[in-house]
């Protein structure tokens, strides 16, 4: 974690000094800022913004590549067809409450291992092949 923290200060000297302290509400900008890579923006411009901007995380990449029956391997976070599903799927009216569900549905039931596929809400339309 110590590494985290350098990056966190390196940022938020950035931040004060590049935008007097006010965090920029653009992925171009955020982007430019130190330790910041496209998760971080997403997610800042997601739940901090309220901006139906896409976000992606293993755990989000996992679950657009079950439901959509994509059947991708290996990391799949950077990969075009998961990248363009995560700007479909987050122009949503509260994309800030989508990120929070998305991810404590993959937390408790679209697990990396063992998902609960037989509990699942979703299971009549997800083409997740291992079920």
């Amino acid at each position: 974690m110590h590494w985290r923290a350098k990056h966190f200060i390196t940022a938020a000297r950035y931040v004060v000094k590049k935008y007097k302290g006010r965090i920029p509400s653009n992925r171009e900008r955020l982007l430019a800022i130190p330790g910041v890579g496209e998760y971080v923006a997403g997610a800042i411009l997601t739940v901090a913004f309220q901006k139906p901007e896409w976000v992606i995380d293993s755990n989000i990449a996992r679950f657009l590549n079950r439901f959509y029956g994509l059947g991708l391997q290996g990391e799949i976070r950077r990969k075009k067809e998961i990248i363009e599903l995560s700007k479909q799927f987050f122009k949503y009216n509260n994309p800030r409450k989508l990120f929070f569900a998305i991810l404590d549905f993959t937390a408790l039931v679209c697990q990396p291992r063992k998902p609960l596929c037989s509990k699942c809400l979703l299971k009549e339309k997800c083409r997740y092949l291992g079920l």
